[in-house]
């Protein structure tokens, strides 16, 4: 029976191989082309700095879990596929980038940079609200480089950017704090579709 069944595994192997080396180059670019989902799929960019990985993975978390399951059916998803931390002059960072890959419900419109500000705000809120009301240190204004100044969302809608919206970061800090409310946050954001990551 041992050596039926080792026979049979050599044979399946052997079938299994030469059936790999008969794809040809055109069948694989013919699978490529068919494989129309994996375009509109964001994937997550390599973020090398552990603190920014995390912050990706808390928002990315917390846009999973949205109150109300219609929003998906009707609105959009949303994905953050990169955070960094970087500066215009020198080394010290000053820029709090999220990227943000929108995919609207239905081919409808609702990729703009206010609304994906929003939801991205919104989540971040719901982070630290939790954090502070189980009693540990808020993670996303803790990991943030205190020379930071500015956060900016970047949003994309299949790769073409609908724009940037930004706001001080002290400001943002504040509101996800509780120190200030979303109106007061309001106010003070802006849009700009000039400014590039």
């Amino acid at each position: 029976m041992k050596r039926f069944i080792w026979g049979f595994m050599l044979v399946l192997f052997s079938f299994l191989t030469s059936c790999i080396g008969a794809i040809d180059e055109n069948t694989v670019h013919q699978v490529e082309l068919s494989q129309t989902a994996s375009v509109y799929t964001p994937i997550p960019m390599s973020t090398p700095d552990p603190f920014a990985k995390m912050i990706v993975d808390l928002i990315n978390f917390q846009l999973q879990t949205p109150e109300d399951p219609l929003s998906k059916t009707l609105d959009a998803t949303y994905t953050v596929v990169e955070v960094s931390f970087s500066s215009e002059v020198g080394n010290t960072p000053a820029i709090f980038s999220i990227t943000v890959q929108c995919e609207c419900a239905r081919d409808g419109d609702c990729c703009n940079g206010e609304h994906i500000f929003v939801v991205i705000t919104r989540a971040m809120k719901a982070i630290t609200t939790r954090e502070v009301s189980m009693g540990i240190p808020p993670s996303i204004p803790a990991t943030v480089p205190t020379t930071v100044t500015e956060m900016r969302v970047i949003c994309h809608d299949h790769q073409s950017p609908p724009g940037t919206m930004y706001v001080s970061w002290p400001i943002m800090r504040e509101y996800l704090l509780g120190t200030i409310n979303g109106d007061q946050l309001g106010w003070v954001v802006q849009k700009n579709a000039t400014i590039v990551p």
